[in-house]
């Protein structure tokens, strides 16, 4: 289980809660509510991987009241930043360390148990479905939030340099494809979610996207707009000193993107230079996540 990586990402995950959201709150409540039906009774919760306590400030809130979260991740600064977030909560909540390949709860312990963003960075993420499922108890509710980032690098779009026609979407296929036969590491499980919780035996099975889509729109900029372009800036979007330029190239060319390509998608990458001109340039941004719920047996 990678884990060692997102330890050290504290101050990432709060930012991505506090300037970023990837969702609109009407459609989750739309979902929670009339799709998925978790608003009937109080119920036993386990998120796998919850980082920094992110999914439950919006979850919870949504749920009947006497629910019970649990939250497992195997990073103890992770942990100690959701337990600071929660001490004053009225919620009961608990975090404690866990494994998503090993959970350490019995057969049937919760109705319902979940992932935001986990199982695209497992190793082993199909043993981690295992789990959640065994877990679960019957008729309770398994339910995923995974990204596809080929998708993603097919709709993001900048218009002033055409992005959507100019990415070189054959190499990031190539990349990821080459990654997870390395790995096991599948950036685009989530479109295969629905596939995956068959084969583990859950019914019901009801997949959707998230419905947010970023933009920025110059020339006047809100505060959300600004939030985006800073946050794009400081997830791969910033400029590139000479150490990370070989780095990026080393990287590409390990994982099966010819050195000629791998040339022609660093030269149009500082073309672009989205730090300096991303807030004169046109952007929209895709937040694309594939919710995928399933009923066990």
């Amino acid at each position: 289980m990678v884990s060692e990586h997102w330890n050290t990402q504290a101050e990432y995950l709060l930012n991505v809660r506090s300037k970023n959201p990837w969702y609109n709150e009407d459609y989750l409540g739309f979902l929670i509510n009339n799709v998925w039906k978790l608003t009937r009774k109080p119920c036993r919760v386990l998120e796998v991987g919850c980082g920094t306590g992110n999914v439950p400030l919006w979850l919870l809130p949504l749920l009947p009241r006497g629910t019970e979260y649990t939250g497992i991740d195997t990073g103890e600064a992770l942990l100690a930043e959701a337990e600071k977030t929660f001490r004053e909560s009225p919620f009961k909540v608990k975090f404690q360390q866990g494994n998503a390949y090993n959970l350490d709860f019995s057969d049937y312990s919760f109705d319902l148990v979940m992932t935001r963003a986990v199982l695209m960075h497992l190793e082993r993420p199909q043993q981690a479905i295992e789990e959640m499922v065994r877990v679960t108890r019957s008729g309770g509710t398994v339910l995923s939030c995974e990204a596809c980032r080929n998708g993603f690098a097919a709709l993001f779009y900048i218009s002033e340099v055409d992005e959507i026609a100019n990415s070189p979407l054959a190499a990031f296929q190539r990349e990821n494809q080459v990654i997870k036969e390395r790995t096991g590491i599948d950036y685009n499980i989530g479109m295969k979610l629905p596939v995956l919780f068959q084969q583990n035996g859950l019914q019901k099975i009801d997949c959707r996207f998230n419905d947010r889509i970023s933009y920025i729109l110059p020339p006047e900029l809100t505060p959300q707009m600004t939030n985006l372009y800073e946050a794009l800036c400081k997830e791969g979007f910033g400029r590139l000193n000479e150490k990370q330029t070989a780095e990026w190239k080393k990287r590409l060319i390990q994982n099966g993107v010819a050195e000629e390509e791998v040339d022609r998608i660093i030269a149009h990458y500082k073309e672009v230079d989205f730090e300096g001109n991303g807030k004169k340039y046109h952007t929209v941004y895709p937040h694309l996540y594939i919710f995928c719920r399933g009923i066990k047996a």
